[in-house]
Parts: structure tokens; sequence; C-alpha cells
């Protein structure tokens, strides 16, 4: 086993141990790395889609949004709502904010030195793209899951739908999986040149 197979054995076995403590972690802050997430999506939401949106807040580790529409009691969709009769839906943001703890446990197996500051680096990345997500699947969800009659009253074309849906499938489905690693890529690339040095091309004249 030469150098760079020993160092990657080690690297990886690092990593699946740091994976369950730091999950386990993740899940029980949820509620406060959630916050800062769950406040900038709903700033970004009031700005463009406040006809239709009232708020976006966070109960536990569950995102509320609320519309302005909801349902009297002949079941006519109005503006505004009845109190406490606004129609709305739930989101889980867990489910593509796992990268928070999949960057962090490759930052921490690689044995680099500034490992807290290219950690808070990366964190940061990854929660705003997970703005990214939750916003895409906000608009996703009030575009295709809603009641019928709110969904008329968006009146979106079908460019906008096609764009909204590929927005999805980038943002919610795509991005929580590959941007940690590119991000931990990025920071780690003394150590990446380490592991592969056939990858790393010496661009300093001879």
């Amino acid at each position: 086993m030469n150098m760079n197979t020993s160092l990657l054995s080690t690297f990886v076995l690092r990593v699946l141990l740091y994976l369950a403590p730091l999950f386990a972690v993740w899940y029980i802050l949820a509620p406060w790395h959630l916050m800062p997430v769950v406040t900038l999506t709903n700033s970004i939401i009031q700005a463009g889609l406040a006809d239709f949106i009232m708020w976006v807040k966070l109960q536990g580790s569950q995102v509320v949004v609320a519309t302005h529409y909801g349902f009297n009691t002949q079941g006519v969709l109005v503006t505004p709502p009845p109190l406490q009769e606004a129609a709305g839906f739930t989101l889980n943001p867990l489910s593509f904010g796992y990268g928070l703890p999949l960057f962090a446990a490759l930052i921490l197996a690689t044995p680099l030195t500034s490992k807290g500051t290219r950690l808070l680096m990366g964190e940061l990345i990854l929660l705003g793209l997970q703005v990214v997500s939750l916003v895409v699947c906000i608009i996703k969800s009030l575009t295709f899951e809603v009641d019928p009659l709110l969904q008329q009253t968006l009146q979106w074309s079908p460019l906008q739908l096609d764009l909204i849906a590929l927005g999805y499938q980038v943002g919610f489905l795509l991005l929580p999986m590959i941007a940690p690693i590119i991000v931990w890529a990025i920071l780690s690339q003394p150590f990446l040149n380490q592991l592969a040095p056939s990858l790393h091309f010496d661009t300093q004249p001879s």
C-alpha cells in the first residue's frame, strides 16, 4: 500500500467516524441553525411573492408557509382569509440541509491547518445555498401542491412553470447532494493535491 492509498483510507475512515455524531448534533440543534435560513428565506419571499405569501416561519424544525388566501364557510377562496383560516403548507428543511454535517465531517477528517476557518467559511456558504433550496421548494409547493383554486391565482406562464420545475430539480434534488463535496474540495485543495499529485499541474515556468 503506497502513501497516497494509506492517506486516503485513513481519511475515509475518519469521515465515517465523524458522520454519526455530527448528524446527531445537527438534528438536535436544528431549531438554531435553521432560524437564520428561514428568516432570510422569509425576507426573499416577501420581496418577490408578498402578494401571495403572508409569512414563512419556523416551528420546531418545520417550516410553515401561510398565504394571503383562505376559504370562507361556503368553500370559496377569498383574500384576506378569515382569521386562522389562511391556506398554507409545511416543509421539512432538514431533507435538504444534510450537507452541513457531511461537510463538517469532511473538513474535520482532512489533515489540514485552519480547520476552524475552513469549517466556518464552508458552513456559511452551505447555509446560503440552503436558503436557495428552501426558496425554490416553497415556490414549487405553492405552484404545484396547494389547492387548485389557489394555483389559478398565480397565473404562471408555461415558461415560468418549466423554470420553477427546473429550479426545484437543481435547488432541492441536486444542490444539497453535491454542494458540500464541491465546497470541501475547493477549501481542501492542498489535501487533494497530496492525494492525487498527477492532477496537480505545475504552472511555474521551468
